[in-house]
């Protein structure tokens, strides 16, 4: 039988900054099978959400796309959207994408915190900008709660927090690192957590920011074969003398 045709983005009824940003800038019509899974099931809800879905599956704008449309219908006075991610490289990677997204919505602000930078720097950024959304390393933000004065008290009105790769999140920092960023975090927001893996830590912290109630939405086949049991992995032996010949020539 023949697959279904392919979800487009003009069927979930978006505003119409966001879908310029999607068809004129990003260039995009039809939805990923991950997107058309995750987006429709989080995007006019405030359910809390776990999506298990691989990298490179278009999981990005699974909820760039939902965190846009919530500070388009109700616009935030401070920090309406916090999204995590593991790395300065991937937080800069959203912020470029959800920039692209944005290009129609002038009104909406987004700001990475990583770091590389000063923390006076990122302090007189927020306050010269008042970023509706702002993207972080866990590192980075743990630092400003802990060390900034009354930075805490940006996220009072928080109504979305992504994490993003939530299993190296896992890996590459502390998971008390992320027990603690939750206790500042307002309870009554809408939880979405992005995961290759789910492990028993992911689990945990996905008690902890998400209600009771969260969906757990499984975006990666039955039949799927794991990226590193795809990869092809090749070996030569030679005498030692000829190595530095060898790799010179590779």
């Amino acid at each position: 039988s023949s697959a279904a045709p392919a979800m487009r983005f003009d069927e979930l009824q978006l505003s119409e900054g966001t879908m310029k940003g999607i068809t004129q800038i990003l260039g995009y019509e039809t939805m990923s099978d991950v997107q058309s899974k995750a987006i429709t099931k989080v995007l006019h809800t405030s359910n809390d959400v776990l999506v298990q879905s691989k990298t490179g599956t278009g999981k990005t704008l699974c909820y760039l796309i939902p965190v846009i449309e919530k500070m388009v219908r109700s616009p935030p006075v401070a920090v309406g959207a916090l999204i995590l991610a593991p790395t300065r490289e991937l937080v800069l990677q959203i912020v470029k994408e959800a920039s692209q997204l944005l290009t129609h919505h002038p009104a909406i602000d987004i700001l990475p915190l990583t770091g590389g930078t000063s923390r006076r720097q990122d302090t007189v950024a927020l306050k010269r900008r008042r970023p509706q959304i702002v993207v972080a390393t866990p590192g980075r933000l743990l630092d400003h709660l802990s060390s900034t004065f009354n930075f805490h008290s940006l996220f009072t009105g928080l109504s979305v927090m992504v994490l993003d790769e939530a299993d190296r999140l896992l890996e590459l920092g502390s998971i008390d690192d992320l027990r603690t960023i939750m206790t500042y975090m307002p309870k009554d927001k809408q939880s979405l957590l992005f995961s290759a893996t789910i492990t028993d830590d992911v689990r945990e912290i996905a008690t902890r920011a998400c209600r009771a109630n969260y969906m757990l939405i499984d975006c990666i086949p039955h039949d799927d074969i794991p990226t590193v049991d795809r990869v092809q992995q090749r070996y030569v032996t030679l005498p030692a003398r000829c190595l530095t010949q060898v790799l010179y020539h590779c």
